[in-house]
């Protein structure tokens, strides 16, 4: 699981992702919008999020 801002950097990154339990604490960045990145390659799902 990666959490990239809208121009590429890179916030947070997890290797190791168990089915059912993940959570992350994104009260530490500022506004505007993320993308959460879950798998890799062809099997990747992305999802944008907005914090305001």
């Amino acid at each position: 699981m990666e959490v990239y801002d809208a121009i590429g950097k890179q916030f947070y990154r997890s290797i190791t992702l168990i089915k059912g339990t993940n959570s992350i604490d994104l009260s530490n960045l500022s506004k505007g919008i993320y993308t959460i990145v879950l798998g890799e390659g062809n099997n990747s799902y992305f999802e944008k999020i907005i914090i305001k």
